[in-house]
């Protein structure tokens, strides 16, 4: 009985339980985000706003992004984005202009066309994440609120 007991123990305790918060642990260098390297233009956004996205590659740990949006010749809105290696994770760390708090998200899943972070914590959005398929880059925001598409071109 004394043995059922310890079996049982030890395989409950040596569970963990799924959780969303781990980030990836993804050893190579930026080469996954170089499908945002560029300068793009949101193709799904109301006809009387401009919104742009610019992406470009620091070094081997980093990528640094502007997603601002024009309504005539007013910014009407503006953040900092940045992809950044801290030893193996990898993290989306965004920044806005008037706010010195940078809100950081864990990457939860990494591919060659795809990458998704999360951060529980935030109001929202609670998960962000990038696609790209044949030239169109699709990002959405979502949790803690409406799920929201962007869908961008390649602009010159």
């Amino acid at each position: 009985m004394k043995l059922i007991y310890i079996i049982v123990l030890f395989t409950i305790s040596s569970c963990k339980p799924s959780n969303v918060m781990h980030n990836v642990n993804y050893q190579e260098g930026i080469s996954k985000f170089e499908f945002l390297k560029g300068n793009w233009i949101r193709t799904n956004g109301k006809d009387s706003i401009i919104t742009r996205e610019r992406w470009v590659i620091e070094n081997p740990s980093e990528i640094a992004g502007l997603g601002y949006s024009l309504k005539g010749s007013d910014t009407i809105f503006q953040e900092k984005m940045t992809i950044v290696k801290e030893d193996t994770l990898w993290y989306f760390v965004v920044e806005m202009p008037n706010d010195s708090i940078k809100t950081k998200f864990a990457m939860t899943e990494v591919n060659d066309s795809t990458f998704t972070c999360v951060n529980p914590e935030n109001d929202f959005p609670k998960t962000i994440s990038y696609s790209k398929k044949h030239e169109e880059l699709r990002a959405r925001i979502s949790g803690g609120g409406p799920t929201i598409d962007f869908i961008f071109e390649r602009a010159e």
